[in-house]
């Protein structure tokens, strides 16, 4: 969100306040996404049904540090002997047309998250 207001160089300046880095929301990758504010097993379920490409969470490899679960994703499919690499449109697009039977199933974990950034978000 930009406030109108340029600097002298013709750039808009952005309030700092209005910024929102998911990577420094609590318990998230410093690199976080938009798909880590789902939960592990929420995001592998939209994944499944995008992809047909089953990873389960044990599937994903264990780090010291988190690591946004596209990295952990493109791990668990390379050793499935998958392309790493897979449409990050298509769980969104999952969403959409699963959004009955996802919430029907969606962790407390995915909804807090999402609501701590909409809170940041209107603040």
């Amino acid at each position: 969100m930009t406030t109108g207001v340029h600097d002298q160089g013709g750039s808009p300046n952005v309030d700092a306040t209005h910024i929102t880095v998911i990577g420094q929301l609590e318990g998230l990758p410093e690199t976080a996404d938009i798909e880590d504010l789902f939960s592990t097993k929420d995001y592998l379920w939209l994944h499944h049904r995008a992809t047909e490409v089953t990873i389960n969470e044990a599937d994903l490899i264990t780090t010291d540090k988190p690591l946004p679960i596209l990295k952990h994703i493109g791990i668990a499919r390379e050793n499935q002997h998958k392309p790493r690499d897979f449409d990050h449109v298509g769980p969104a697009h999952q969403l959409t047309r699963d959004k009955d039977a996802f919430f029907e199933q969606v962790d407390d974990e995915t909804l807090n998250r999402f609501e701590t950034v909409f809170k940041k978000l209107t603040a």
